[in-house]
């Protein structure tokens, strides 16, 4: 099995990173595909994947990138030193980024959001690397990008929209991320799109340490398994394909 993103270069790991990576292997998690949030945070994940990279740990794959709640603090020199990133053998993917309109009002604030989202988006289609996109609130505009950018693929990661727009994105090649909130009695929205995405689109995460299980909790890789059930559970009931959770590429 595998967790197509997670964040356990977090601070919340700190205490016990090791620890935490040694049973998520043990779990029967082969694969956790490390999210960078940016500059710092994406060199600190390919540290981590250095530092856990061998036996008794999973398989690390880094993302690196810029998040676009976190552009303004970037610094002007953010893509040089994206690109310094993009050298290192870990990295095999571009990362979070994408756009963020939550309580965002002015439009200049979402235009810088999304000149560096398609910065990122052209460094993809130099490098040939996919991508990881956050989208919250901007369904339209993300879907507009990604069409402009149609040699660009990878994974929608924590999936916020409807199941039509779903089809929509995995229509253009785009991986649809399922996390835990398709647990949470409640959540009609993400369990529609678990019901109709077709499978081979599907890649099933849990944002480690963010989503989870419980409130006020910290996730991990070990509640894949739980959302594999749950989303299978819906696949099933709805007579669509089940997702078989093993090593697949963005």
């Amino acid at each position: 099995m595998y967790d197509a993103h997670v964040h356990y270069h977090d601070k919340a790991f700190d205490r016990d990173r090791e620890e935490i990576l040694k049973a998520v292997k043990a779990a029967g998690i082969d694969l956790v595909c490390e999210a960078g949030e940016d500059i710092e945070g994406s060199l600190a994940a390919v540290r981590m994947a250095e530092r856990y990279g061998g036996a008794g740990y999973p398989e690390i794959k880094v993302s690196v990138g810029l998040h676009p709640l976190y552009m303004e603090a970037a610094g002007a020199d953010w893509q040089e030193r994206l690109k310094e990133l993009l050298k290192c053998p870990a990295v095999t993917a571009i990362g979070e980024c994408g756009l963020d309109y939550r309580g965002i009002k002015d439009e200049g604030i979402r235009q810088r959001q999304r000149e560096v989202f398609e910065a990122q988006l052209r460094l993809c289609e130099e490098y040939g690397l996919p991508a990881v996109v956050h989208s919250v609130d901007a369904a339209a505009d993300t879907l507009k990008i990604l069409k402009a950018h149609s040699k660009v693929s990878g994974l929608l990661h924590g999936f916020a929209y409807s199941a039509e727009m779903a089809e929509q994105f995995a229509a253009l090649g785009w991986k649809i991320g399922i996390n835990a909130l398709v647990l949470r009695p409640g959540a009609k929205k993400i369990k529609e799109v678990a019901a109709v995405v077709p499978a081979a689109s599907v890649r099933l995460e849990t944002d480690a340490p963010y989503m989870p299980l419980i409130k006020g909790s910290r996730n991990d890789s070990r509640n894949i398994p739980a959302i594999i059930e749950a989303v299978n559970s819906i696949r099933k009931e709805a007579g669509a394909e089940p997702i078989c959770q093993e090593q697949a590429s963005l």
